[in-house]
């Protein structure tokens, strides 16, 4: 099979659209370049089933020998040992190209040539110094790479003994020569073929699709100045496309599936699925692409995706040397499936640690090559300190009036007694001003303050009025409340502390934050946060979801706050532009301070996932870059910072969410640790959280300090649904 593989950068099935698509925006040229493209294709495939490579080496010049590394350079890679052909647009096969550049030469007058040239040293370097390997044979020998195949060739491939790529048509796509992912996958291609020599058709073929995929994507991110990071990685392969397509790519590893489209009228949607549940199956012929190996490969794409972000820091430390490793294993047969070669990377990974396998085995879970275990030992484990009736009686014989039946109710942990801990719970009703405070005391809960008329001049009247718990005078003590009600014609907000077992007005507002941000939409929300870094929650973030407005308001006492950020980008990655995007403050450095931001955008209708981003507080530069990544499921539709180990340290994210489609109920729950030092670290994850026996979409969560000890490592999970109402509590332990 490695004498005869042709492998290319796109399938079948896009070219076959572009040929025939009836889009008025796409010329002839193209359509016609698109159907000849194929036709050259098969030709060349015919033609590789029974001869040697088609780059004919008769054309290399006679006074300079092919040969491997020079001899002074021992195993090391000559790294200029490549000869680059032009094959003049020729179409028959085979082609007979001449050299125009090769070893020592200098810069050609072709941009195709030169970019060619360098995209290859790059990635022969990439694969010398990260993996040791000596050229794509590991033996040194010369590289041989083709550019200008046919008239407006719109692919590239590897063809068995070397690289070709056409200039594609110039309106939709241009050359592939300029995408240095795409080079180092049809290198990879020639790695594959000669290590694991996996077979072209099938779960083998999507595996060699997604090594190139994977290893054409590490090459890409080693080639930025500076290296990048995972975290700041696009994981898109090909963004070959011209205005107005430029942005679109071929194949996400992020985010499989999104490439291209949704119902873009050209060549319609990205098919790539991102778990084995949504396999494409197919005839395993050219014409239907040996069996999808350019759609399926997005699966084992996006579980390399998930080990990168999760293991943090660059791709090719851990997780391409798990996976390079792998290919290389003798083990992986030239047949192996998808679940070969997971359980190959879970060998190689346990030379990094347990922890390590833990991360290699949750990608291959979450994108479904692995099954779930029904039930397995986690070390996030719940213990129900007491279960609260639906309707419930509070201590002294009053009557629960909180009956968690409204779907607009809330909730909040409070410091009420201002001893620094949050071990009170305020819950609410929003449009009816009803607003109790209560504490868990062996079990029972039991009100320290009731009202239905709402708060001192903040009567809860409207059903966008909202609370938060704040640290008013910097004691870093929890213990104010800040009311606030947006909206055109409200803005305002009031602060209150709790004087003598009720609240008291200590400062307010009747425009919000003023000009900067007037609190004039209903959409608006506030965050207590650490700006500066001192342990103390008395800084506001404020921002608006669906318009990417976002502002950080620094107290300067007595109710009077100062803007030092101000954007129409959110921040970070999590541009802030869909409505249901939102923020929370986050301990990422493990310092028991609230002094990150998290963002995040659930999943909706149009992509399959989304996406969670920590963003440090750059105060010197005021900004907010992302430093982590994280990828939120179909069902994690909401996230809160939790204290999962009891450290009094909010460095976990707890990811949860109901979805209710077609009439079947689908629920998520999934904890993380992400930290500045071990990245992104999956904890525990279960479709059903233990001992919870309502999943409706309106359940929620509020973490809070149930033993009074300054740990937020208890959940108070309610369900505000007027059918099924539910309250409980439980704690990690």
């Amino acid at each position: 099979m490695e004498s005869k593989c042709f492998c290319s950068i796109i399938g079948p099935s896009l070219l076959k659209a572009l040929a025939t698509t009836d889009d008025k925006n796409i010329p002839e040229t193209t359509r016609r370049a698109a159907a000849k493209t194929l036709e050259i294709s098969k030709q060349i495939r015919t033609a590789r089933a029974h001869n040697p490579p088609h780059i004919d080496p008769r054309g290399l010049p006679t006074h300079e020998p092919v040969t491997a590394a020079h001899p002074d350079l021992g195993t090391q890679i000559h790294l200029s040992n490549k000869y680059i052909f032009d094959l003049q647009n020729k179409e028959n096969v085979p082609v007979r190209g001449i050299v125009v550049r090769y070893k020592d030469q200098p810069i050609s007058t072709d941009e195709a040539v030169n970019e060619l040239w360098d995209a290859l040293t790059t990635t022969a370097s990439f694969y010398l110094t990260v993996f040791g390997r000596n050229g794509w044979n590991n033996a040194g020998d010369p590289i041989f790479a083709a550019v200008h195949l046919g008239q407006d060739y719109i692919e590239a491939h590897w063809d068995g003994g070397g690289l070709e790529f056409g200039d594609c048509d110039g309106h939709v796509l241009t050359r592939f020569t300029k995408c240095i992912e795409v080079v180092a996958h049809e290198f990879t291609h020639g790695v594959v073929a000669r290590t694991a020599k996996l077979l072209y058709e099938g779960e083998s073929g999507a595996l060699d699709e997604s090594m190139a995929d994977v290893f054409g994507s590490m090459v890409k991110q080693w080639s930025k100045t500076p290296k990048q990071k995972s975290v700041d990685a696009d994981w898109l392969i090909a963004q070959a496309w011209k205005a107005p397509y430029q942005r679109f790519a071929l194949r996400s590893l992020k985010a499989p599936g999104t490439a291209f489209g949704p119902n873009e009228p050209t060549w319609g949607q990205d098919d790539q699925p991102s778990s084995y549940d949504k396999y494409v199956h197919r005839p395993k012929d050219w014409d239907h692409d040996m069996g999808g190996v350019h759609t399926n490969s997005g699966i084992p794409n996006h579980a390399f995706y998930l080990v990168a972000i999760a293991l943090g820091g660059y791709s090719w430390e851990r997780a391409g040397q798990i996976w390079y490793k792998s290919l290389l294993d003798p083990k992986l047969k030239n047949n192996a499936t998808f679940k070969d070669f997971a359980d190959i990377t879970l060998e190689h990974a346990a030379a990094y640690g347990a922890n390590v396998v833990e991360t290699v085995r949750s990608a291959w879970t979450t994108v479904k090559v692995y099954a779930k275990p029904p039930e397995s030992p986690s070390p996030f484990t719940f213990a129900i300190p007491r279960t609260i009736a639906l309707t419930y009686r509070l201590t002294g014989g009053t009557p629960g009036i909180f009956d968690f039946k409204s779907n607009i109710d809330q909730m909040i942990a409070f410091d009420w007694d201002g001893f620094g801990k949050r071990d009170h719970l305020v819950v609410y009703r929003p449009g009816q001003g009803l607003v109790i405070v209560v504490k868990p005391v062996n079990g029972v809960f039991t009100a320290v303050f009731k009202s239905s008329d709402g708060l001192p001049d903040f009567d809860l009247r409207f059903t966008q009025d909202r609370l938060i718990a704040y640290d008013y005078d910097g004691s870093n003590r929890l213990d104010h409340l800040i009311a606030y009600r947006p909206g055109k014609d409200h803005g305002n907000y009031v602060i209150f502390k709790n004087v003598n077992n009720s609240f008291e007005k200590v400062a307010s507002s009747f425009d919000g934050f003023g000009m900067q941000f007037p609190l004039d939409h209903e959409d608006d929300q506030l965050v207590a946060f650490d700006h500066e870094g001192d342990g103390k929650v008395d800084d506001i973030v404020a921002y608006r979801p669906g318009t990417g407005l976002i502002c950080v308001f620094v107290s300067e006492g007595f109710g009077n706050f100062r803007n030092v950020f101000r954007s129409f980008n959110g921040i970070g990655s999590c541009d802030l532009k869909s409505k249901f995007d939102r923020v929370f403050a986050f301990d990422y450095s493990q310092s028991g301070k609230l002094d990150h931001l998290v963002g995040y955008h659930a999943s909706d209708a149009v992509k399959a996932n989304g996406d969670l981003w920590v963003c440090r507080n750059d105060r010197a530069n005021t900004k907010f870059p992302t430093v982590c990544h994280m990828v939120l499921k179909d069902r994690e539709s909401f996230n809160i910072a939790y204290d999962h180990e009891g450290s009094g340290k909010l460095d976990h994210v707890l990811s949860y969410g109901v979805t209710q489609r077609g009439g079947k109920k689908d629920s998520g729950f999934r904890l993380t640790k992400i930290t500045e030092k071990g990245g992104v670290k999956a904890v525990w994850e279960n479709l059903g959280l233990l001992t919870i026996d309502v999943y409706e979409p309106t359940l929620r969560l509020c973490c809070f300090d149930y033993d009074s000890m300054r740990k937020m490592n208890a959940l108070a999970i309610y369900n505000a649904n007027t059918v099924v109402p539910y309250f409980a509590v439980v704690k990690s332990k």
